[in-house]
């Protein structure tokens, strides 16, 4: 009988959720007073969702939702508007439901003429555990890209290390850029000790809202998906539960939805923590988005995570059985290898990463349907793209034959080629390679953290060799690097060799 009854009770909830729905309207607040009064102008055709749904406000600005149970309802801010901010400037694109009372809900846009070319700042993982991390992170990435002009910024995931209570101060800190900007929840931004999948991000979206949604710049509808699927806190053990790259059936149903009102020779750019690669991430998951992703012609996928840089294109190898273009970008880390030294002497951690290199960020450039992006290394010059890691400065006489010239070109891809010229002699091409940067090998003994940690040395795929010419002389010799991007950007470095 008290089976029965719960069954009921359950049903009853069903049905008067189903029966509940979500309206409001989409309009031109021209008074920025951020309320919808008579007479001004509503929008048709803008994507709103409860979460799971999509539908287009109405020649009226109207839509209606049903109540799913959804944590919020959220707007697609589409291209040539802004939305109204909050007090530290952040573009309110949600508005949180309370299931005790279903409000209406009106989402107020401005006109804003947007530039041709759209600049984003590109951030992967902050990653940051305490305040003396977040004082690295104030003065070295955010003062740094303060002097960059960009229309908004995207956090890629892993604000924080394991303690949520640094989001609303990263977010106040942020907001020092003076623009609109978005994040992305990652691995580290979990309630770990949560053990409900409901509440597993509840601090990340209390602080910055849904943990997937998306909008719209110039001719590019930017998405951005939770895809670390956090198993909850570990109770056999009593301590964190384990994770892995993933996205639930309620997700998938809301990005088909999304979608679904995209036309299909928009660039989309797809956010996530995670890179959408096997070792990282459930193959059903990566196919059943790159499915929905089939009917477009040019795609931008960006993730965080590894702290290191890795661009690729897609193709069977990475499950992308499309036929439009889609190209991979991870964007390293501002962390680096997670605060390490050495310090420079203004006592901020150079923290290369992993792979060799240096902690940074990215810009990405829109303009119509296509894209630029370039590296951005904080403690160096901007056109530090790539370093000669080897030989270090000098080579024995009898070692020259044997010896290899080694590059870390930081953004260098598979498709793309390396020049290397001794002094006046006829320039070589190099060989890629998957391996460890040298640099880095040499140098890990000083990379220490202040927990007094040091990382690990990963391979990259990002390595190019070649071998110095047998016959060169006693002396100095000069060593130029020319790298040719498949999209004709070309990228230079060099250096003075001695044989002894």
């Amino acid at each position: 009988m008290r089976l029965l009854l719960i069954f009921i009770c359950i049903g009853l909830l069903v049905k008067v959720n189903a029966q509940r729905s979500i309206t409001g309207i989409v309009f031109i607040d021209e008074n920025a007073d951020g309320i919808y009064n008579k007479g001004e102008q509503t929008i048709s055709d803008v994507a709103i969702s409860n979460q799971r749904d999509v539908v287009l406000s109405d020649n009226k600005g109207r839509y209606k939702l049903p109540y799913t149970g959804n944590e919020f309802v959220f707007v697609t801010k589409p291209a040539g508007y802004k939305l109204k901010n909050d007090s530290l400037g952040y573009g309110l694109f949600y508005q949180p439901v309370d299931k005790r009372k279903i409000r209406k809900m009106n989402f107020p846009l401005y006109k804003k003429e947007e530039n041709k070319t759209i600049h984003t700042i590109l951030v992967g993982d902050p990653q940051m555990a305490d305040k003396v991390r977040l004082d690295y992170y104030r003065d070295g990435s955010v003062s740094h890209m303060m002097k960059q002009e960009a229309d908004f910024f995207m956090v890629l995931g892993d604000i924080a290390d394991d303690d949520p209570s640094i989001f609303q101060q990263e977010k106040e800190l942020m907001a020092k850029l003076g623009m609109d900007g978005y994040h992305v929840a990652g691995n580290h931004d979990a309630n770990y000790e949560s053990s409900e999948a409901r509440t597993h991000f509840k601090t990340f979206k209390k602080i910055y809202g849904p943990d997937y949604y998306s909008f719209e710049y110039g001719w590019a509808h930017f998405v951005v998906l939770n895809n670390v699927n956090y198993f909850g806190w570990n109770s056999k053990d009593n301590k964190r539960g384990s994770y892995f790259g993933g996205v639930d059936k309620q997700q998938l149903t809301w990005l088909k939805n999304d979608l679904s009102t995209v036309s299909s020779d928009k660039l989309i750019i797809i956010n996530t923590h995670i890179p959408l690669l096997e070792e990282y991430m459930d193959t059903a998951s990566i196919a059943a988005i790159h499915k929905l992703l089939e009917p477009f012609d040019n795609i931008l996928g960006l993730s965080g995570h590894l702290h290191g840089v890795k661009a690729y294109d897609d193709d069977s190898s990475t499950l992308w059985n499309g036929q439009g273009k889609y190209e991979s970008l991870v964007v390293g880390a501002t962390c680096g290898s997670w605060w390490t030294g050495p310090y420079t002497e203004t006592e901020l951690p150079y923290a290369t990463c992993t792979d060799g290199t240096p902690k940074g960020y990215f810009i990405l450039e829109l303009k119509a349907n296509d894209y630029n992006y370039r590296f951005v290394p904080e403690l160096y010059p901007e056109d530090y793209q790539m370093r000669i890691s080897s030989p270090k400065g000098n080579v024995e006489l009898q070692d020259v034959e044997e010896t290899e010239v080694i590059v870390n070109w930081f953004v260098g891809k598979e498709v793309d080629k390396v020049y290397m010229q001794i002094d006046n002699q006829t320039p070589i091409l190099m060989q890629r390679f998957t391996g460890v940067d040298p640099f880095i090998v040499a140098s890990l003994s000083k990379r220490i953290n202040n927990d007094h940690w040091t990382p690990g040395i990963v391979e990259t795929d990002h390595l190019w060799k070649a071998k110095l010419p047998a016959d060169l002389e006693k002396g100095y010799h000069s060593i130029f690097v020319k790298a040719h991007k498949k999209n004709g950007h070309i990228y230079k470095t060099q250096k003075v060799l001695e044989v002894e």
